[in-house]
């Protein structure tokens, strides 16, 4: 059985300024972020329904969402949507 880590932050700033992020790690975890859902499902990765390649249970996978811009980043680095 494979296991995951997950961690959630939020903040907010003066004005209408928001943030809030989740990162997992593992090759199943599930999370949602202001209403965005991140899945990894047999190290799978998807956002939203959408492919975004494969991660290995070590990579750390990160969603952010900063005043509704969404970015998902896999050990720091930005990773797009696969093409289709």
């Amino acid at each position: 059985m494979a296991s995951s880590t997950s961690s959630s932050s939020s903040s907010s700033g003066s004005g209408s300024s928001s943030r809030a992020q989740s990162s997992v790690s593992g090759q199943d975890a599930t999370v949602t972020v202001n209403g965005h859902k991140l899945e990894v499902s047999g190290g799978r990765l998807q956002l939203d329904g959408v492919a975004h390649g494969e991660v290995t249970p070590a990579q750390i996978v990160t969603l952010r969402v900063e005043d509704g811009v969404v970015t998902l980043l896999v050990d720091g680095v930005e990773r797009p949507p696969e093409r289709q």
